[in-house]
């Protein structure tokens, strides 16, 4: 087992204590409590086999030679890599794997950092999100970079994103019989439009300096599960079904949000983000703020069903899981 893997499981350890002692359990919002996203992924990466895992990993082979990922990596961009069935979109992360693993050749660097969307999935942050609508929350325990080792890493217990990424980094790093680089994972939350007044971010810019970094972001969320007061109603009538009209909206949402992501209105790809249901709106600020003007470009969009996890809401729900490139301004 790997030291990275040790720390994983003693961090989720921890974590699942501090749930037990404080009874955190049960008190998520209902859409929260009918899907336990990070158990439901750790089972079905649990159900791969050897060969399923490789196949994985050869398809994100493919995938990465038809784009520039590597040298976008090694030159100071960044990627992003969807968080959704690793048997529908692990090519994707893995592509990213690859990428990243050659950017530290290249560059001669031995740390990924990990950019994590940080889901509000427990009431302790969904009362924070509330409380950020209402005014300053630079001061709110909540607010900040969060990850393994630093303060209040209880609130990543049930946080999910970045685990696919670490399982196939450790897949691939033992397939090829390499030792893997060193992983360090943080999770922006509530950024204030202003990220360089961010808790940790003067941590994370000492990270990003002597890192490959990469990041993780479902870029649009469509269907009657992803409902927000005052922005859209759950008429299933309004919905899309996934099809090519499906792929197309997506495709042009994505598009949207990375030509906002390369500008400097971030309060515009704030809102933007929370009006297309796309997870990266924290974590695009940060990276736009760590790595400067960004030009992104879809590389692989595909629609994942994910109706089955919904069983209270209508039958039509699905995620753009999407690879999208990001290449830093500067090195155009």
């Amino acid at each position: 087992m790997s030291n990275l893997s040790i720390v994983r499981g003693m961090f989720c350890a921890f974590c699942c204590l501090y749930l037990v002692a404080n009874d955190v359990q049960g008190t998520e919002s209902s859409l929260s409590k009918s899907v336990e996203w990070a158990r439901i992924y750790a089972e079905i990466r649990g159900s791969l086999t050897t060969d399923q895992i490789y196949a994985i990993l050869d398809r994100g082979i493919e995938l990465a030679s038809r784009t520039d990922l590597a040298n976008t990596l090694a030159d100071g961009g960044t990627a992003f890599f969807p968080h959704c069935d690793i048997r529908e979109c692990g090519d994707q992360v893995a592509a990213v794997v690859h990428a990243s693993l050659q950017a530290c050749a290249n560059t001669g660097k031995d740390q990924i950092l990990l950019i994590g969307v940080m889901h509000p999935l427990t009431k302790t942050l969904q009362d924070a999100w509330l409380r950020e609508k209402e005014g300053n929350i630079f001061n709110d325990p909540c607010c900040g970079i969060f990850g393994p080792g630093l303060p209040n890493e209880e609130l990543l217990c049930k946080e999910f994103s970045l685990d696919s990424f670490v399982f196939l980094l450790e897949q691939a790093a033992k397939r090829e019989g390499i030792k893997a680089p060193n992983v360090v994972m943080r999770y922006p939350n509530l950024v204030p439009r202003q990220p360089e007044f961010l808790p940790g971010i003067e941590e994370l810019k000492q990270l990003a300096a002597k890192s490959i970094v990469v990041a993780t972001g479902d870029l649009c969320h469509h269907g009657t599960a992803y409902v927000s007061s005052g922005q859209v109603s759950d008429g299933i009538e309004e919905k899309i079904p996934i099809s090519q009209a499906a792929h197309r909206y997506a495709y042009q949402t994505i598009k949207e949000n990375l030509h906002l992501l390369a500008g400097h209105d971030l309060l515009a790809y704030r809102k933007y983000c929370f009006k297309t249901f796309s997870d990266t709106s924290e974590v695009g600020q940060v990276l736009r703020f760590l790595l400067g003007p960004l030009e992104g470009r879809i590389r692989d969009l595909r629609l994942v069903d994910v109706s089955e996890y919904f069983p209270d809401k209508p039958q039509l729900n699905w995620v753009a899981a999407t690879l999208v490139e990001l290449k830093s301004k500067k090195s155009l």
